[in-house]
């Protein structure tokens, strides 16, 4: 009998935050105190995402430590954090460390936080946007990424204001946000699970990433109950901890998403889906169809579980639970081998 692992049994899990700020934009911490903060509670992986603004970060790149470099690109309908503003965030990955340029860039997106003197050291690919909130604009916003060696993805719909119709028509999206501590401790609108299952819905399957959306700006340490470090961040296996490796790991899905849940095995076997988790009191099988399917406990105590892949389903995606709602998420998959 066949099987197909949809996380590779070969290599190392390597923690990784995808989604952080710092001092080159609005964050609290420098670069570096980003890097050694995260380290410190175990991360090997930080793609530094500042908004509006791709910069650097190779140096701090070590033998235990990666630096992703990556912005956070934004159009925005009216003032940021104005009421009733909607607005499309989202991260760009660059996929070779060397890639140093933007994207699609508007001034007037970046002008809140950045001065005119520093927009003019920006790297630009292609002439200066005008940007408008609208899919058109933001699927040739996609695509030139896409084309010019980005990864990208979607962000914090709820705290957006977006619904179904502003995203379910992206294309080209690698990623889309389930979960965002930032916005989940602060306005409690972090995690979307089922924004996710909608876009299964319409036949799509991008990759699904927790992050933390890290800025430290209410929290005066990690023990402050409004830290925004360490919530949300995706397990990436791989051979070895390098750009090209860690890159080549996301492209091949090799990775899932948790708030603190682990997935030590998954593969699809005949008509099964096979997982083997850490402790939890649920694991939960969703579907594009109407029906999901799951195991349940009162006693944390489910660390595996098997679901027969119905012949009407052409793609699912798993969530398992722990007794304090910590959860890990797997990636959307196709029901076929």
């Amino acid at each position: 009998m066949s099987r197909k692992y949809l996380i590779s049994p070969e290599g190392k899990f390597y923690k990784a935050a995808m989604h952080t700020h710092s001092t080159v934009s609005d964050g609290r911490l420098t670069p570096e105190e980003v890097k050694e903060t995260y380290k410190s509670m175990g991360y090997s992986i930080v793609a530094f995402t500042d908004h509006s603004r791709l910069v650097c970060h190779n140096d701090l790149t070590d033998s235990d430590f990666l630096a992703i470099n990556a912005y956070e690109f934004e159009v925005n309908k009216g003032m940021i954090g104005g009421p009733g503003t909607e607005c499309y965030h989202l991260n760009f990955y660059a996929k070779n460390p060397l890639v140093d340029h933007q994207v699609m860039f508007d001034p007037r997106n970046g002008a809140w936080i950045y001065s005119e003197e520093e927009m003019k050291t920006f790297k630009i690919i292609g002439e200066v946007s005008k940007s408008e909130h609208s899919v058109e604009y933001i699927n040739k916003a996609i695509k030139a990424a896409n084309e010019n060696g980005f990864l990208v993805c979607y962000n914090h719909p709820v705290w957006s204001l977006h619904t179904e119709k502003d995203f379910v028509p992206l294309e080209g999206l690698f990623a889309f946000e389930i979960y965002n501590h930032s916005s989940q401790i602060q306005e409690y609108n972090g995690y979307n699970p089922h924004m996710y299952t909608s876009l299964l819905r319409a036949g799509k399957s991008p990759a699904c990433f927790a992050t933390d959306d890290s800025h430290m700006l209410k929290a005066k340490n990690l023990s402050d109950p409004f830290c925004d470090m360490d919530g949300g961040y995706i397990m990436i296996k791989s051979e070895s901890l390098t750009y090209e490796s860690i890159i080549d790991a996301l492209e091949r899905r090799d990775f899932y998403s948790s708030t603190g849940v682990e997935i030590k095995e998954l593969y699809i076997e005949g008509k099964n889906v096979h997982i083997k988790t850490s402790p939890c009191t649920q694991i939960n099988l969703i579907s594009d169809t109407r029906y999901a399917k799951g195991v349940r406990s009162l006693n944390n105590d489910i660390t595996e579980a098997v679901f027969s892949l119905e012949s009407d389903a052409t793609l699912f995606w798993i969530i398992c639970q722990d007794e304090k709602g910590r959860i890990a998420a797997t990636n959307a998959a196709s029901t076929k081998i």
